[in-house]
């Protein structure tokens, strides 16, 4: 019996990893790009007004990814919509400094091993007035 109770505690462990690794986000290694992050737009560490944090890529899109998982240094994070963030998105693409990789087809996001979940991808806001839409991943959300 005393034997029997390390082993299954040790099952259950196990057990438990396993169920964490399906919940995390997992980038498929077929449909990876990399792209340059330009600016973060965060409004915090709450959601106050909409869900996660928005994106500026090289390539000119912006994308909502999951809250706080991959923000990067305050050089090129910023709380100012108005001011910073809205006017970048809507000038030429720019050089990133920061490196990501994204499967577009998952909608899932990574810098180095940490990978989050995406909630959209959007094109250049020039593409969006003249019709373009943006591509959207249902996400369960947790309260």
């Amino acid at each position: 019996m005393k034997k029997l109770i390390p082993s299954c505690l040790l099952f259950l462990c196990a057990l438990a990893a396993c169920t964490d690794d399906a919940t995390r986000p997992q980038i498929a290694s077929t449909d990876i790009e990399t792209v340059q992050l330009v600016l973060y737009f965060s409004d915090g560490d709450q959601d106050f007004k909409s869900v996660g944090e928005t994106l500026l890529l090289n390539t000119g899109e912006t994308m909502k990814v999951e809250r706080n998982v991959i923000r990067p240094g305050a050089s090129i994070t910023t709380q100012d919509w108005n001011g910073r963030f809205l006017p970048a998105t809507k000038g030429p693409p720019q050089p990133g400094t920061v490196e990501l990789r994204v499967d577009r087809s998952n909608g899932v996001i990574c810098k180095g091993e940490i990978c989050a979940f995406l909630y959209d991808i959007c094109p250049h806001i020039s593409a969006l007035e003249s019709g373009q839409k943006c591509r959207t991943f249902v996400r369960k959300q947790e309260h």
